[in-house]
């Protein structure tokens, strides 16, 4: 694949104030970009043209909420539980008119919990009550697919197969995922025994998590993903040493004015890893790390309000081609959004909820 030329960078420029968060005005040109690419079914692809997964969709949906785009959220989620298997999973990957990829993540599914409590702060408990059943359902699937030794595979087959050993930010993700669905539920009024089953199924992957043994998950420790989703994942957690965490992962995948490295063995910095490690380093209560690794994503913006998926460098190409995607720009705007709070958080559910204030 070619890639972007520096030249043609020159449209993207710094938002105003880069050391600074978006301004409201800013958070709302992005959403509105984002909802540009909404399909007719409300479903929110990557890009132009790309394909959909509900996690990602999800992440578009909470930052439409953030920049009052409630049309658009509620056509979002009216979209996403058309898609809802009958059993409460959903697809890997769907195509505008159809499914690309049938396997099940349980990441994926799981993330309605973040969307859902995302969405209620935002707006209410009442704006989001019709999609809760979809929200039971989705976290009992993800619950009947656990592991004997408590964690969750990375795929599942449309026949109950598992497929890949598990992964080890994806086990991170559902953790963030079942608390907030837990938070979600406790304000709707949810069955006691209900939640008594999801607070089960945290308690069984998080220590599942804590004593597993590197080769229980797949090899992908040079993904950015897998060292900063266990800070998202485990802060506030007793015993959990995150500031050693962070701090080992900084100089293999930050680099002060470009970004994160989606992986350390490649130049190429991601807006979307550069925005949730800045959250990272925020759940540990670094705020000048947060910001100093966010003020980064000012060369990512582009005039619409979109944000590059990423950069090569040294070219100073973006790569691939032009792309402005919608999850990476939700990223962002969540970020500022949580930064710009200026507070401690004890955990990443603390900080969805602060979305709503």
């Amino acid at each position: 694949m070619q890639l972007r030329q520096s030249s043609d960078l020159s449209e993207f420029d710094a938002f105003a104030n880069s050391d600074l968060t978006l301004s409201q005005l800013e958070i709302e040109a992005s959403a509105m970009w984002m909802e540009s690419l909404q399909l007719e079914s409300g479903l929110i692809p990557w890009h132009s043209g790309g394909h959909i997964d509900p996690w990602n969709h999800i992440e578009s949906v909470v930052a439409l909420a953030i920049g009052n785009r409630e049309f658009a959220v509620r056509r979002a989620l009216d979209g996403l539980l058309k898609l809802q298997n009958r059993d409460g999973s959903f697809c890997h990957f769907y195509l505008y008119n159809g499914v690309k990829e049938a396997d099940r993540d349980p990441n994926v599914i799981c993330y309605l919990g973040v969307g859902m409590l995302a969405i209620a702060s935002i707006y209410g408990l009442e704006f989001v009550s019709p999609y809760s059943q979809m929200l039971i359902d989705g976290v009992n699937y993800v619950l009947s697919i656990q592991r004997n030794d408590g964690l969750l595979p990375a795929l599942v087959t449309p026949d109950g197969s598992e497929k890949g050993r598990p992964l080890r930010a994806a086990n991170c993700s559902i953790m963030t995922s079942l608390d907030a669905a837990i938070v979600y539920g406790e304000a709707a009024n949810f069955s006691p025994s209900l939640l008594q089953s999801w607070r089960d199924c945290l308690f069984l992957l998080r220590n599942a998590y804590i004593g597993a043994a590197d080769e229980k998950f797949a090899a992908t420790d040079d993904w950015a993903m897998d060292w900063y989703y266990p800070v998202l994942a485990m802060a506030g957690v007793e015993g959990a040493d995150l500031q050693e965490r962070f701090s080992s992962g900084l100089d293999r995948f930050f680099d002060k004015g470009l970004g994160i490295r989606c992986k350390a063995s490649n130049s190429w910095y991601t807006a979307a890893e550069t925005a949730e490690a800045s959250i990272a380093a925020l759940m540990i209560g670094d705020f000048e790390r947060a910001r100093e690794i966010y003020e980064t994503l000012s060369r990512f913006r582009a005039h619409n309000g979109g944000y590059m998926t990423g950069i090569v460098e040294p070219q100073g190409v973006t790569f691939p081609p032009a792309e402005q995607s919608s999850y990476t720009t939700a990223a962002v705007v969540i970020a500022s959004s949580m930064l710009a709070r200026g507070v401690p958080f004890s955990n990443f559910t603390d900080a969805i909820c602060s979305l709503g204030l």
